[in-house]
């Protein structure tokens, strides 16, 4: 770490600013359709500023606050809440204002200090230790600004700084662009399957039904026609263990289908319904509810519904986009309320929603388009991960000084 130095964030050369919060602060019905965007943390996203649910106060509530007026450049960092999430402010936004979850750094020397630099340090795990050690509150976590200034962070010469921040930028736009087409194929798949679902493949001749215009040589049915549903079961708590045994079967949960943090195993007398990988699954209760899933074998809990195609008829696969569909979600989610407040599927409403059904061989035909869509996204989603594993990496050497960059 030769030329590396740690140096406290208050002797940077830097003005520190936290948001509004005095009487002063805009209320609800202050709030405007349009005017200055009014920054929170939840548009703070991926290292800058985005537009998704933005806030506006007026020109004057602007210059009535004192604080918060940012400038092109300015790090923002979030001190109440989800503390630490970090953001350059765009051209875009020069001159918003933000609000009292949020505090800015602002360098006033470019020649000492940089700011891209300054917004990858404070993001390393160090410096995130800090943050956490130096927090307050219980219900609401805050770093206050006094905090924050006493906060360390290990900085090079400005050139090296400069450098650093290049070869990070440069990995960011790689991330980004991926990012971008992950969202856009997305979006194509979505459109894909709406089309593929209710008009086929190359079909020249419609006919109309009570669920809308379908290809003549469709024919409609409705889901209970064509599908069976097994609710699962739930053994007693006291049988679970959390680590794989001889004699033991993983009981499926709804979370259990994005990570494996809280597997689960019961003795196998007691799994009383059963799944495998391709089987398609349905979560009953929400929030979301209706998530439809596959991917893990094992025993499923009462949170859980096995939906069972008539294959004679209907193509397992082809059923398990055909429950991904918008309006039948949208259906779904606006009748299942539950006395409790808990969401729950309307069983009734789910057996009779109308399901236009091609042939098998035409059913097969439309998984493997929206199969050879997944295989891309999958691909990009793989890009993704190695990218940001890289950036983790580089970061680790380059901002503690491990590894040293040639600068002219």
């Amino acid at each position: 770490m030769n030329n590396f130095k740690n140096i406290k964030i208050s002797d940077l050369p830097l003005h520190i600013s936290d948001g509004n919060y005095s009487s002063k602060y805009p209320r609800a019905d202050e709030m405007v359709s349009h005017g200055v965007p009014f920054i929170r943390a939840n548009n703070l996203k991926n290292g800058t500023v985005i537009w998704e649910d933005m806030k506006y106060i007026s020109s004057e509530k602007h210059e009535e606050l004192q604080k918060g007026h940012l400038e092109e450049g300015d790090v923002l960092i979030t001190v109440r809440g989800d503390i630490g999430k970090l953001s350059i402010v765009p051209r875009d936004f020069i001159d918003a204002n933000i609000n009292a979850q949020i505090a800015l750094l602002r360098v006033y020397d470019r020649s000492k200090l940089d700011n891209k630099f300054l917004f990858y340090s404070l993001n390393t795990p160090n410096v995130i230790k800090q943050f956490n050690e130096k927090q307050t509150g219980t219900a609401l976590k805050q770093l206050p600004i006094k905090s924050l200034r006493e906060v360390s962070v290990l900085i090079p010469a400005i050139k090296e700084q400069q450098k650093i921040a290049d070869i990070l930028s440069s990995v960011d736009a790689v991330i980004e662009k991926t990012e971008q087409v992950i969202a856009k194929t997305e979006e194509v798949k979505k459109g894909l399957m709406q089309q593929l679902l209710t008009k086929g493949i190359g079909h020249t001749e419609f006919k109309q039904t009570e669920i809308g215009e379908i290809p003549i040589a469709w024919s409609v049915k409705r889901i209970k026609d064509l599908v069976s549903f097994s609710g699962g079961a739930q053994p007693p708590r006291k049988e679970f263990v959390f680590e794989p045994r001889e004699g033991y079967i993983r009981l499926i949960q709804i979370r259990d289908y994005k990570n494996d943090k809280y597997a689960t195993y019961i003795p196998k007398e007691l799994a009383k319904k059963l799944c495998d990988a391709t089987d398609i699954m349905i979560g009953r209760y929400g929030p979301p509810i209706f998530q439809i899933l596959r991917g893990i074998e094992g025993a499923y809990n009462v949170a859980l519904i096995k939906a069972i195609p008539d294959e004679i008829y209907l193509n397992k696969d082809y059923l398990y986009y055909f429950l991904q569909r918008q309006d039948l979600f949208n259906l779904i989610d606006h009748l299942s309320q539950r006395s409790s407040g808990q969401t729950g599927i309307d069983m009734e409403a789910l057996n009779n929603f109308g399901f236009p059904l091609p042939q098998l061989e035409e059913q097969m035909e439309i998984v493997k388009i929206i199969r050879n869509i997944e295989n891309k996204i999958h691909t990009e989603k793989i890009k993704y991960s190695k990218l940001n594993a890289v950036k983790t990496g580089l970061m680790q050497h380059l901002l503690t000084g491990k590894t040293r960059v040639k600068v002219d």
